[in-house]
This record gives C-alpha cells, sequence and structure tokens, in this order.
C-alpha cells in the first residue's frame, strides 16, 4: 500500500516538472516569437518627432509608445543576395557612342530587373506578407534588394507587427530591417538667403562655362523634389525641354521644382539642351525607391536631388544605403544638395548626401565664398569626405528674377555640367567613379581655400572648363582580390612646371550579402593616392580613411609625375573595387 502511494506522489512530481518544464519552453518560445525584434540587431528603429527630428528607438515597445496614430510607419528590408553586376562585368570602352553606350545601358538593366524582381519576388513568396493588401502599400525595387512596407497609421502598424517584422528577424535572407516614421521632405526641404545677389550669367561664367558647344544632348536626367512637380508650360525658359512627370500621391506644381529645372535645364540654365528631364514629386522618404525604379525604367543615367533630411544630419540613413546600392550597380550618378543648416548645431550634410557614392554640393556666393548656411561635415566619424565640391546657389537671379538660394540651387548646376560633360564622352553615362574623379580633380579653389581638401567647400567650386581638360587626364580602378600592398593603378603623365590636382575616386560597394550588421555605413576597401616621379621617389601622398583621396602639388621643372593608388587593406566585400584617378593643371 505505501509502494502504491508513493508511486502515486513520485508521478504527481514528475507530472508537474513536466508541465513546469512544458510552461517554461513554451515560455521562452514564446518570448522568442514575439520579442525577436526587441533584441535583434538585424531591426533599427526610427521616430520623428513633432519638431521633425529624428532619433533612433533602441526597442520595438519604445517606438510603438513614441508613434502617434496618424504617423505613417515604413518598414525596409534589406536582403541578402548577390548582386546583379556579378553576372555582367564587361565594361563600356572609352571611345564608344551614345547609342553603343545607351544599348549596353538597356540591354544591362532589362536583365537586372529580371534577376531582382524575382529574387524579391522569392522572398516574399517566403514570408506572410500579403502583396495584396489593403491595409498596406508595398514597394519592391526593381533593381536592388530593397523592399518597403508603408503603413498609413500606427494602428496599422501594430496590428500587422508580427508579419511585418517579428516573424522575420531570423529570416537569413534579410541583412536588416528599418522601421520608422515617414518623414515630410516637403516641409524640410528650404533654401537660404545669407548671400548677396548673383546673377545666373555671372555664376555660369565663373565656372568656366562660355558656350554652348555641349548642352547635354543624348543624357536623360532624373529629378526627384520634395514639394511638387513641372511642366514645360509652366514656364518660357522651359518651353523646349521635354519634361515626364509621375510621383507619390497627389502630384501639385512647385515653385522649388521649377527653380531646380530652370537652374538645371532652361534656356538660361546650364544644360539646355538635355534629351528629357524626368520630375519625381518625392514628398517623403516613401518615395525612394519608386523613384528610382521610375528613372531607371526610363533611362536616365543621371539623378538630381534637391531635398533631405534636414533634422538627421550626419547619419547614415535606409535611403543613403539605397542610392549607395543604386549608384554601385545601376551605372547612374546621383547628385543631392548638402543641406541648409551649416550656421546651426547640426550643422552636418543630411541624407541621402551622406551616401558615399552620392555627389554632395555645397553653397556658395558670388564672392567664391561657401555661404554660411551651407551643411558640411559627416557627423559621426563615418570615414567620409562632405561635402563633395560646391557650387554657385547664394541669391541667384535667373532670367531677370531673384529666386533666393541655397543647396537645392547648388545640386542643379552640378548636374548640369555633369550632362554636359556626358554628351562629351558618352562612357561617362555608366561611370560615376569616373565622374566624380573628373569633378574632385577638377574643381576650384573657394575663398581662403588652401591648395587641400576644405571643410566647407569640399574639394572646390565646380569649374566646367577645367572637367573638360581633365576628362581626358584618367584611368581606371579595377580591383577583385584582396592582397594588400598591391598597387591598383598607375597612371604617368608628362607635367610641365605647375601646380597638379590629383585625385582618385572609387565607389563604395555593398554590405547586403553575408552582413551581420544592419543597415549602417556601407564599407568600402582602404586606398592610398601616391605621386611620384619618374624615378619612384615619393613626392606627396594622400591617406584618408574615406573613399576619395585628393592632393595637390607644386611641380617646379618639367618632368614624368605618375600617380598610384595602392590598397593598405584587405577588401571587406566580394564585390569588384570600381574607381578611377584623374588629373589636372590648376
Amino acid at each position: 500500500m505505501y509502494k502504491i502511494i508513493y508511486k502515486n506522489i513520485l508521478f504527481s512530481f514528475l507530472l508537474a516538472a513536466l508541465i513546469i518544464s512544458a510552461l517554461f519552453i513554451f515560455n521562452i518560445t514564446a518570448k522568442s516569437i514575439f520579442t525577436t525584434a526587441e533584441s535583434n540587431s538585424k531591426v533599427k528603429y526610427y521616430f520623428v518627432d513633432n519638431f521633425s527630428c529624428i532619433t533612433e528607438i533602441e526597442s520595438a515597445k519604445e517606438f510603438k509608445n513614441s508613434v502617434k496614430e496618424d504617423q505613417q510607419v515604413e518598414i525596409t528590408y534589406e536582403l541578402s543576395y548577390e548582386p546583379y553586376e556579378n553576372l555582367f562585368v564587361d565594361k563600356i570602352g572609352i571611345n564608344s557612342s551614345h547609342d553603343e553606350v545607351d544599348a549596353y545601358i538597356a540591354r544591362f538593366r532589362a536583365e537586372a530587373k529580371k534577376y531582382y524582381t524575382k529574387q524579391n519576388d522569392l522572398f516574399l513568396r517566403s514570408t506572410e506578407i500579403d502583396k495584396t493588401s489593403n491595409e498596406f502599400e508595398l514597394t519592391v525595387s526593381g533593381y536592388s534588394p530593397y523592399i518597403q512596407v508603408v503603413c498609413p497609421d500606427a494602428s496599422t502598424y501594430i496590428d500587422n507587427e508580427d508579419t511585418l517584422v517579428n516573424r522575420l528577424v531570423e529570416n537569413v535572407s534579410i541583412t536588416s530591417i528599418c522601421v520608422a516614421t515617414s518623414v515630410d521632405f516637403e516641409s524640410l526641404s528650404t533654401v537660404s538667403n545669407f548671400a548677396p545677389d548673383y546673377q545666373m550669367s555671372e555664376a555660369l561664367s565663373d565656372i568656366g562655362i562660355a558656350n554652348n558647344n555641349f548642352t547635354g544632348k543624348k543624357v536623360k536626367v532624373g529629378i526627384m523634389e520634395a514639394r511638387g512637380i513641372v511642366n514645360s508650360y509652366d514656364h518660357s525658359e522651359l518651353k523646349d525641354v521635354n519634361i515626364f512627370t509621375n510621383g507619390y500621391g497627389e502630384f501639385k506644381t512647385s515653385v522649388h521644382a521649377l527653380n531646380v529645372t530652370r537652374i538645371l535645364c532652361g534656356s538660361n540654365g546650364v544644360a539646355n539642351g538635355i534629351d528629357a528631364a524626368y520630375v519625381y514629386y518625392s514628398p517623403n522618404s516613401s518615395s525612394f525607391i519608386s523613384a528610382m525604379n521610375w528613372f531607371l525604367d526610363n533611362g536616365c543615367c543621371l539623378v538630381n536631388a534637391s531635398l533631405g533630411f534636414e533634422d538627421f544630419g550626419g547619419n547614415y540613413h535606409f535611403s543613403s544605403a539605397f542610392i549607395d546600392y543604386n549608384v554601385r550597380f545601376n551605372f547612374i550618378t546621383f547628385v543631392s544638395s548638402a543641406g541648409n543648416t551649416g550656421n546651426n548645431a547640426n550643422h552636418f550634410v543630411t541624407p541621402p548626401a551622406t551616401g558615399y557614392n552620392v555627389i554632395c554640393v555645397g553653397n556658395t556666393n558670388s564672392r567664391s565664398e561657401v555661404v554660411i548656411t551651407s551643411s558640411y561635415g559627416d557627423g559621426v566619424d563615418m570615414n567620409q569626405l562632405k561635402p563633395t565640391l560646391s557650387a554657385p546657389g547664394g541669391n541667384l537671379i535667373i532670367g531677370g528674377e531673384n529666386i533666393g538660394g541655397g543647396t537645392s540651387y547648388s545640386a542643379p548646376i552640378v548636374t548640369g555640367v555633369i550632362a554636359r560633360l556626358m554628351q562629351q564622352r558618352a562612357e561617362l553615362k555608366s561611370r560615376p567613379d569616373l565622374v566624380g574623379a573628373i569633378l574632385v580633380a577638377s574643381a576650384s579653389n573657394a575663398a581662403n581655400q588652401n591648395d587641400e581638401w576644405d571643410t566647407y567647400a569640399g574639394a572646390g567650386i565646380v569649374n566646367y572648363a577645367k572637367a573638360q581638360s581633365a576628362i581626358n587626364n584618367t584611368a581606371d580602378i579595377y580591383c577583385k582580390d584582396s592582397s594588400v600592398g598591391n598597387f591598383r593603378q598607375s597612371l604617368q603623365f608628362r607635367a610641365p612646371a605647375g601646380k597638379y590636382k590629383i585625385t582618385a575616386y572609387w565607389l563604395s560597394n555593398t554590405l547586403t550579402k553575408n552582413a551581420s550588421s544592419p543597415i549602417i555605413f556601407k564599407i568600402h576597401t582602404n586606398y592610398d593616392l601616391i605621386l611620384q616621379d619618374n624615378f619612384n621617389h615619393n613626392l606627396k601622398t594622400s591617406e584618408t580613411l574615406n573613399n576619395i583621396e585628393f592632393l595637390v602639388y607644386n611641380n617646379s621643372y618639367e618632368r614624368f609625375l605618375c600617380a598610384k593608388v595602392k590598397q593598405v587593406e584587405a577588401k571587406k566585400t566580394t564585390e569588384i573595387d570600381f574607381g578611377a584617378v584623374a588629373w589636372c593643371c590648376v
């Protein structure tokens, strides 16, 4: 009898232990399912407050407590598969015609779109995300491993959080997930009037544009605009410009879009002969993927973005990462305004200009001075040189009208210069790295700028006349392996006595494949630029940690000089490093 009682008691204890263990395991499992996003470093949360300030939130709980009911929420997925280029690496020749370049780019993009569309669709099929849902809006990149879901309000996000975030944090196909309240670009895209009047004709003369030998013909330009769109019939200066419009949400015309387009390609503008301008209304951060899809679908090889996250200066945002990827892998040069916070405590360059592959433009006045409001610096230590260069943009007067000023108006001047250079050398339509090298090497010193990189002006003020010279003084950087200490390019040239600017400029690659970290700074290989004489004696060296090297050298007598690019660390990605070396006589 005692044995029976003992067995019953033992059985009860064992049963209780099993139940407790089961509950404990279930609790851990439930916790892993529903709170993984809380602790997983793959997810980043950003919140925009009532003052348009963007801050990173530590956890999902804190994010949900911060977001207001009527705020739109974006979930952006960065996926981890191979870029298409690894399957298609042949490049365009230096003497290729516009028809050959255009055909090559069109063929590449058509194949790339098939590839990315298939890969992104495979990912969506592996999830519970309903592509036909009426609760949220799904935007899929046709040319990169990015997908975005936009919830119209906080409650929609919270209702779908498990499907859109929590159940995906362990998905091996995802590099990172960015959850953020949408940024309203319209209220942040401002101009500054801290400058004397500057006639457009004088500005063009100052940057070396004296004739219309090249006007941007055979070039299609995309224009991202935060305040609205513009049509060719909106101003007499645009009547001969082929303008196409698209956008996010309800369209409206905009004075800002009008003036940016007039500066870039109007009859009194920089490149008044471009084939077409594709103006996309981008009122918020949810518009980047759809805008880039449209630009690439329509054959644009150059984009101007006079907008930015004014209160998120010095940060690397989803938009920065997304643009970096497209510049690197889709044959497109991207120009962005630096921002107008230079006289604020947060004076740093604003996203998307914080992209490593973005040509970031500061603002100068009629005295070649950097305007006090022009944003500068990279904020945290991101190993960047920002702005890339500067251009006239202080209180411009065009067609007899004072349109104000700011980096919004400096950017299209640089974009127009690039369009002219692309007409002159068709290969540039496929080489954003070469474009960057030419612009940096040919920039003129701003007021009070020594022969070195300037904190406020970057490489200096854009100079079209000198760029036309530098366009022929280039060599390519092409690196597939990680052997440290090797020279990746040697550009030798005969140099009469005088002053020379030499630059190396290479594109940052991507961390989307096999990455363990979320959307952060894109990683680029560290190269140094070394100038030698014909006896291999080192004359000067540039040893920064960013993806631009820049030096100026006073050559005392005629001789051969050689610019060499040396790899000083192993490559951090499997993708090929593409870049260029350029020199210009000052």
